[in-house]
């Protein structure tokens, strides 16, 4: 078990660096939606996305 109590702060941290590094991606992923939904709005096509 000492093992177990060792490795379970790295691992929570670990899950949490990825949770975050993941909900960024979502954030910019959204955020490109939002663009590509506004200019399609707009009837221009987005040249960057």
């Amino acid at each position: 078990m000492p093992k177990f109590k060792k490795w379970i702060p790295a691992y929570a941290g670990m899950t949490a660096g990825v949770g975050r590094c993941f909900q960024m991606k979502t954030v910019v992923n959204d955020i490109k939606k939002v663009v590509v939904y506004i200019a399609g709005k707009m009837n221009t096509k987005p040249s960057a996305y």
